[in-house]
């Protein structure tokens, strides 16, 4: 029977395969030794920041009463208005901590109930609901004057009843369209008191679009309240322009020391309302800094264009979206028109001052709790920054039209555009913020944001010092939505540092590292696929000083699981991988071609697979590292053709996966101690579909076509006796193999094999043919400088 060099080869490689399989697994079968306990390390975690529970606010305090049927539904309405804007009649129980924001959701609300609501609620609730301007707005009630507040100074209060003689009436509303904009503003003095409003209005307006979209105009003349009789109903809505109402401070109240509880600004819905959209108007305080009333401008107005896409969110009380959208719209406006958001920076910075008027501890002492909550609302604005640096600025434009369509609300109307599995871990490498390149990963960059703090770092961070051989697992809780932070730091006498992902299995988990090397940052390695990764400090590109792992939750509710843990491991011997090099040539030759083929000498690098420390083996296994051959050809063809060229096949890396012989392309290094044998087996496979050389055969003009690589071996070895050079493990040799003889690969053999049945069945089917087909293979592999031999030479 005459078979195809490629079939004879196929079937050649088979009886190899079998006879080197039953060798490996023969040996891994070996009875395993007990492994001997590492030493301690010193860990340190940083003291976290108190986490004590935020003042009870007022809406959650309603809201209790309420689910424990001690007021009515309307009542609830009525108490969360008066606690919005702290009125007197606020039940004493009901007293807690004010957030403006959440009266978007309150009117709301009301506005979707008006139908079913009594009329004595919804004349209560009037000034609350009535624009600025009306004269039933709270805002245009007489004031009076209090001397000797707790502060021994003049403070004013909103006068809750009819003037009395100490009553000062409320100052006429003036107001004015901004060129060039679709807002008119509004304020209680005269035009001059608008002229710095006007400005920044113009700046937020024009720069606006570039990140999100401007609000649906409002109803011209469009007034839902009952309005005075004799009064033009274009008072108080002249036009369709978005208006923005600039307020004074709201009260004074007792529940507001060093001004922490003031809310600060407000938008409200107004028609045309169609299904979940609607337009609105905006409420501004008066008597910021320009900085603070910038921001106050465009964080607002991002609310109002939220409503053009879908009211329900702020009906689910998704908060955390509805403001920390906004407030990236905001930071984007600012940095866009050359502002310092300051205020920005600060709801991120456990050294800033509190934000005024925000119950909030800073982001970056919290990022170990779960992102989407309502104490992280504002400062989440960072978590899209980092989105937008590698999506672009249409990432929160994206995530409000995923918003709007039927089903997602909150952060699962984040994951479909910016899906969390790739982007949250990001997010979190990023929030280690000063020790970062290259250029596309630090915030503070000025391709990103050239004032952004440098100084900023996570906190808590575990600091872990391995004063010696150890282990250490990174064992601290991780919430949803969260991620640690943890350091590694070396003796000199430790030489070789594995991490052990011991959560590889769960798509929710996510490790990233860091590496200090030679005092000099690397760029961040996602190390989540990876099984195991050792660094050889040995080798000074991986000489490894400090080391950070950042840790993360990509999952949308659930904690990891508290085991198995990811580790680090740490020890005084070497690297245990393998270096070296080894090339190859062919010649195929029958009556129809003779033809040569000659690999580069190639570097080679094994790494260790991973095994069970329990225990160890008779045996160690090494998979090749990426690597690339160069195969060069020249013959001649029967038929006066000619065969050349060069091809570049590159050799992929198959860590700790199952031997496949089928892979095209791959390397493997198995070594076999004194006790079991004392040798070695190496197989690296170097050829592909692509590998196709030239033929050019003789006309006018030339043929050209693809010729088919024969070969694929850059060494094929099943047995070969270890060498000691010292107490030096060397593997090493030379071989020539012609498969065109029956039993030439018998050569490859250890001394005295015998061949399975599945071998002597293969060669039962081919002959001898003419020609050869000679592979001549020389390779020198050896540990690398410093590390443990695999076998220790003969006494």
């Amino acid at each position: 029977m005459t078979t195809s060099p490629w079939s004879r080869g196929m079937m050649i490689i088979m009886a190899i395969v079998a006879v080197s399989a039953a060798t490996y697994v023969a040996i891994a079968l070996a009875a395993p030794t007990p492994k001997v306990a590492t030493a301690p390390v010193t860990k340190v975690i940083e003291q976290a920041d108190d986490e004590s529970d935020a003042p009870p606010a007022s809406e959650e305090l309603i809201a209790a009463a309420l689910k424990a049927g001690t007021i009515t539904y309307e009542e609830s309405l009525r108490q969360r208005a008066y606690a919005l804007f702290d009125d007197p009649r606020l039940r004493p129980n009901f007293q807690g901590t004010v957030d403006g924001e959440r009266g978007l959701r309150l009117f709301l609300e009301i506005d979707k109930k008006e139908k079913t609501l009594s009329k004595d609620l919804l004349a209560d609730l009037a000034p609350f609901r009535a624009r600025p301007n009306d004269p039933i707005s709270i805002f245009n009630r007489p004031t009076k004057v209090e001397i000797g507040s707790t502060l021994g100074t003049a403070a004013v209060r909103l006068a809750s009843h009819a003037m009395t003689t100490n009553s000062v009436p409320p100052r006429p509303w003036v107001s004015r369209l901004v060129l060039g904009t679709n807002v008119r503003i509004w304020i209680q003095g005269t035009e001059a008191d608008l002229i710095p409003y006007e400005d920044m209005v113009g700046k937020v307006w024009r720069a606006f679009p570039d990140y999100f979209v401007h609000p649906i105009p409002d109803d011209a003349f469009v007034y839902p309240l009952p309005i005075p009789a004799g009064v033009p109903n274009n008072l108080y809505n002249p036009d369709s322009a978005i208006d923005i109402y600039f307020v004074p401070k709201f009260t004074f109240s007792p529940r507001e020391p060093n001004d922490q509880f003031v809310h600060h600004g407000q938008a409200r819905p107004w028609p045309p309302t169609q299904g979940n959209t609607s337009s609105g108007y905006v409420l501004i305080r008066t008597g910021f800094d320009p900085v603070r009333t910038l921001h106050l401008i465009a964080h607002e107005l991002a609310h109002v264009s939220q409503m053009r896409f879908d009211t329900t969110e702020v009906e689910n009380d998704s908060q955390w979206l509805l403001e920390s959208t906004a407030e990236w719209v905001a930071y984007k406006v600012m940095k866009s028109v050359k502002v310092t958001p300051k205020y920005h920076y600060d709801a991120l910075d456990p050294s800033a001052p509190p934000v005024p008027g925000k119950y909030y501890r800073p982001l970056f002492s919290r990022l170990h709790i779960k992102l989407d909550q309502v104490n992280h609302d504002y400062s989440s604005w960072v978590f899209f920054f980092s989105g937008s640096i590698d999506l672009g600025d249409g990432l929160v434009k994206a995530i409000w039209n995923q918003a709007a369509a039927p089903g997602p609300d909150g952060i699962y109307a984040v994951d479909p555009v910016m899906p969390l599995a790739d982007h949250f871990p990001r997010f979190t490498v990023r929030n280690w913020n000063h020790d970062l390149v290259p250029r596309q990963w630090p915030y503070g960059v000025s391709e990103h944001d050239g004032t952004f703090r440098a100084h900023l770092k996570p906190r808590p961070v575990v600091n872990v010092t391995f004063g010696g051989p150890g282990m250490d697992e990174l064992d601290q809780p991780v919430e949803h939505l969260a991620a640690r932070y943890y350091t590694f730091t070396f003796v000199d006498s430790i030489r070789t540092v594995t991490f052990e992902n011991l959560l590889i299995d769960n798509p929710h988990a996510h490790v990233w590292a860091i590496k200090e090397i030679g005092g000099q940052w690397k760029e961040p390695e996602d190390w989540t696929k990876e099984t195991e990764k050792v660094l050889c400090r040995d080798i000074p590109e991986e000489n490894v000083t400090k080391l950070v792992l950042v840790m993360s939750n990509s999952h949308t509710k659930d904690p990891l699981p508290p085991h198995p843990l990811p580790r680090v491991v740490a020890e005084a011997a070497g690297c245990k991988d393998v270096i070296g090099w080894a090339k190859a040539t062919l010649r195929v030759k029958d009556d129809l071609k003779d033809v040569s083929y000659a690999s580069s000498k190639v570097s080679l690098r094994f790494k260790p697979r991973a095994r069970d420390l329990s225990y160890e083996k008779p045996n160690r296994e090494y998979d090749l590292l990426p690597t690339a051959v160069t195969w060069t050809a020249a013959g001649t063809t029967v038929d006066g053709c000619t065969i050349s060229g060069q091809i570049l096949v590159t050799i992929p890396s198959f860590l700790n996966q199952p031997l496949d012989p089928s892979r095209p392309a791959f390397g493997y290094l198995n070594v076999v101690g004194l006790e079991h044998g004392d040798f070695h087996s190496v197989e690296v496979s170097a050829t592909g579909p692509e590998a196709l050389f030239t033929k050019t055969c003789p006309g006018d003009p030339p043929t050209v076509t693809t010729h088919a690589f024969e070969g694929g071996w850059l060494l094929h070895i099943l047995h070969e006796p270890n060498i000691f050079d010292g107490t030096t493990a060397i593997y090493k040799g030379t071989k020539k193999i012609d498969f065109r003889k029956r039993y030439g690969f018998m050569e490859l053999l250890p001394p005295g094999a015998q061949l399975p049945q599945i071998a002597l069945d293969a060669l039962a089917q081919t002959s001898d043919d003419p020609g050869s087909l000679l592979y001549t293979w020389e390779w020198e592999l050896k540990p690398l400088p410093g590390t443990t031999p695999a076998s220790p030479p003969p006494p």
